[in-house]
């Protein structure tokens, strides 16, 4: 089981944690923990080369994640609302379609 807590203030991501496989008996890794590897990946490397704000972030080991970011100019509260709105909307996606592979908690200020 993936598990995520995801916290916004006004649309904008602040805080995410990510802890979890979620493996298929037999099967391998399941298509929610593919997509939701690929949508962290793409998510770290779309904060991390731009200026505006500040990021800070880890993946210790397979299976852990974490990143905040703070310090958010007004220039760049768009683009950051956006790439939080398409991540929110995926990940509730995946966890209609595979709820017993992700549990995913969204906290919004």
């Amino acid at each position: 089981m993936i598990r995520i807590r995801l916290h916004t203030v006004d649309g904008v991501l602040t805080a995410l944690e990510s802890e979890g496989h979620a493996v298929r008996t037999g099967a391998g890794d399941s298509p929610a923990c593919a997509v939701v590897s690929t949508l962290l990946q793409g998510l770290g490397q779309a904060l991390v080369h731009r200026a505006g704000y500040t990021v800070d972030g880890s993946a210790p080991e397979p299976g852990r994640f974490s990143l905040s970011v703070s310090n958010v100019e007004s220039a760049e509260r768009g683009r950051l609302a956006g790439l939080t709105d398409l991540l929110v909307r995926q990940l509730k996606f995946v966890a209609r379609e595979y709820p017993e592979d992700l549990q995913c908690t969204i906290t919004e200020e």
